[in-house]
C-alpha cells in the first residue's frame, strides 16, 4: 500500500484562522480577529487577540482598563456561530495594542492590501451613521480608511491621505448596496502599483483601474482603530456589530474574496 501525506496539513473547525489555512490564504495574512474563536476573545479580557501570528491586538476601548468605550461581547466565547460578535453603542472603539508595520504601508507609494470584514450596519440611514470603520493614522499623521462613505447613501468608501488636513491621496466610493439591519461581508482589494482597486460587497465586485496615490506620503502612522474616524467625531452606530476582520498584505483576487464570501457566509 502507498500512503500520501499532504505537503500543507488541512485545518479543520469553524474558527476564522482554519477557513483561511484551508483556503490558502495565510501566506499574506497580517491580521486576524474572530470573535467566535476563544483564541481570539476569552468573553471578558480587555484585549482582541490576532490570530495571524503576528501579534496585532486590539484593546476594546482606548487603553486596556474598562471604559465607557468598550465594545460589547455578545454570545458564548469559542462558540464559532453567528451570535459572538462585538456591538457598539455609539462611543465604543478597538484601538491597536500598537501600530504594526504592515500598517504603516498601506498608505505608501506601491502598496498592495486588503481588507474582509463581516459587520452588521444597524439601521443605517445618514452621513454621520458609519459601520464597518476601518482607520489608521490620525489627523496629523496619514493612514488610510475603509468603511461605509460620507453620502447619504452610505455607500463603501477607501480613503488615503490624513484625516482633518493635509493632501488627499485617494477617494474612491463604491456603488454597491449592502443589506441594511443584516449582516454583510465587506471587503475590498488595492494594488497602487497597477492602479487596481476592488470592492467586494455580500460576493458582488465592483473594480477601478487607474486607482494611484497622488503624491504618496512616507510619513510613519501613529494609531490604527476599529470603529472611528481619524478625527475621532465619527464612531460605528449604536447597535452596529462586528463578527471578524482579516487583513492581508496581497490584493487578493476577485476568485479568493468569493472563496472567502463562501467558506464563512453560513
Amino acid at each position: 500500500l502507498m500512503f500520501f501525506v499532504p505537503a500543507v496539513p488541512l485545518r479543520t473547525g469553524t474558527s476564522l484562522i482554519n477557513t483561511l489555512g484551508n483556503l490558502g490564504l495565510l501566506t499574506n495574512l497580517k491580521l486576524c480577529l474572530d470573535a467566535g474563536d476563544v483564541n481570539s476573545y476569552d468573553g471578558s479580557s480587555q484585549t482582541w487577540k490576532d490570530l495571524s501570528g503576528n501579534g496585532t491586538d486590539f484593546y476594546r476601548g482606548s487603553t486596556s482598563s474598562a471604559q465607557a468605550t468598550d465594545p460589547t461581547f455578545n454570545g458564548i466565547a469559542g462558540k464559532q456561530s453567528s451570535g459572538e460578535y462585538f456591538s457598539y453603542d455609539g462611543g465604543d472603539v478597538f484601538t491597536a495594542v500598537s501600530v504594526p508595520s504592515f500598517a504603516q504601508a498601506l498608505h505608501k507609494n506601491n502598496a498592495a492590501f486588503s481588507v474582509l470584514e463581516w459587520v452588521y450596519p444597524n439601521a443605517i440611514a445618514s452621513t454621520s451613521e458609519l459601520f464597518g470603520v476601518i482607520q489608521t493614522g490620525s489627523t496629523s499623521s496619514p493612514g488610510i480608511y475603509f468603511g461605509n462613505a460620507d453620502t447619504s447613501s452610505g455607500l463603501p468608501l477607501m480613503f488615503a491621505g490624513f484625516g482633518a488636513s493635509g493632501a488627499t491621496m485617494l477617494v474612491k466610493r463604491s456603488t454597491i448596496l449592502f443589506n441594511n439591519s443584516a449582516w454583510n461581508l465587506i471587503g475590498m482589494s488595492f494594488d497602487e502599483a497597477a492602479g487596481a482597486l476592488t470592492f467586494c460587497i455580500n460576493g458582488v465586485f465592483e473594480s477601478f483601474t487607474g486607482q494611484v496615490y497622488s503624491s504618496p506620503s512616507a510619513g510613519s502612522t501613529d494609531a490604527f482603530w476599529l470603529g472611528r474616524d481619524a478625527i475621532g467625531d465619527l464612531l460605528e452606530k449604536s447597535g452596529n456589530r462586528c463578527a471578524s476582520l482579516s487583513v492581508f498584505s496581497a490584493a487578493l483576487s476577485q476568485a479568493d474574496m468569493t472563496a472567502f464570501y463562501n467558506a464563512t457566509k453560513g
